[in-house]
């Protein structure tokens, strides 16, 4: 079953400043409030298939809030993703399979308007996998009180598509995916950007580990922090109508066994290789495989 993806989180020492990026290139964040205990704030860029991107924030600029310790620790951009779901069945199954968890743990949120949001999260996985496999989140108050609606309507973006997550040892990376939430097996996907880049059919992820002679700003993020998400794409049914919307750049194509997407990044230094928009194909792809014990079929699957 394909994972969907409730919000991904971008991590960055000042509020004002990522707002005033994320403006910038066309996008606009709506304030989501000051998280229980005062010492972080988010805005939140929500999409309407229910997913979003939210901003966090220490509410002092520049300092280092533990609030958040082990679902944010480096403010420096891309920092987590997350899944709804039963945060106790999912920490349930990790124990069985001799994975260490953390929570269930409450959490609540103060609106502008005064609404309390509040949730459960739970985190599960060896430390090395902290990035690579999501956190869980499940409401407790409705969503709608976290979530109040989306802010990108009636535009040619749709949702948060794919978590692009830097890994060193994609063997190990795979193992956890597939071991907890039963990816199937990768395959490779050839872009401009310096890096090799492995993608699940049909899941909202791909493990990317750069080229370890190219200096690049990829590279770079990874060497900065533990292996977690370098960059977040966002979904567009319509890539011209994004193109013409917001600032984007560096368009390229990214190739898959047999097909195309274009990517494109926002053109604004804080984002560019952070966040950037895909195209939005569901295309089903017929690969022949050889089975010697019954000869030539079609592998049909469907990418993201």
């Amino acid at each position: 079953m394909s994972l969907n993806i409730d919000h991904v989180l971008f991590a960055w020492p000042d509020h004002d400043e990522i707002l005033s990026a994320c403006e910038a290139v066309g996008l606009v964040p709506r304030f989501g409030g000051v998280h229980d205990g005062g010492e972080t704030q988010n805005s939140l860029i929500a999409f309407p298939d229910g997913s979003y991107l939210e901003l966090i924030a220490p509410t002092e600029p520049g300092t280092n809030p533990d609030r958040w310790a082990g679902i944010v620790d480096h403010w420096r951009g891309p920092e987590n993703w997350c899944i709804q779901t039963d945060v106790r069945s999912i920490l349930t199954r990790a124990l069985k399979m001799g994975m260490p968890v953390t929570g269930p743990n409450p959490g609540s949120r103060e609106r502008p308007d005064g609404t309390n949001a509040e949730w459960t999260i739970g985190r599960y996985g060896p430390h090395q996998a902290r990035g690579v496999l999501p956190f869980a989140i499940a409401d407790r108050t409705p969503r709608e009180f976290r979530v109040p609606g989306a802010t990108v309507m009636d535009g040619p973006l749709t949702g948060v598509a794919e978590v692009l997550i830097g890994v060193e040892s994609v063997h190990d990376s795979t193992k956890w995916l597939q071991q907890i939430h039963d990816f199937p097996t990768p395959i490779d996907v050839t872009t401009p950007l310096a890096a090799d880049i492995l993608t699940f059919p049909g899941q909202p992820v791909s493990l990317l580990k750069p080229e370890t002679e190219t200096v690049s700003a990829l590279a770079h993020q990874l060497d900065e922090t533990e292996q977690q998400p370098l960059a977040f794409l966002l979904s567009t049914k319509d890539f011209e109508a994004a193109i013409e919307q917001f600032a984007l750049t560096d368009i390229g194509e990214w190739k898959y066994r047999h097909r195309r997407r274009r990517v494109a990044w926002f053109d604004v230094d804080l984002l560019r290789t952070r966040v950037g928009v895909i195209e939005d194909d569901w295309s089903v792809i017929r690969s022949p495989v050889y089975d010697p014990n019954h000869g030539m079929h079609w592998d049909t699957y469907i990418l993201k």
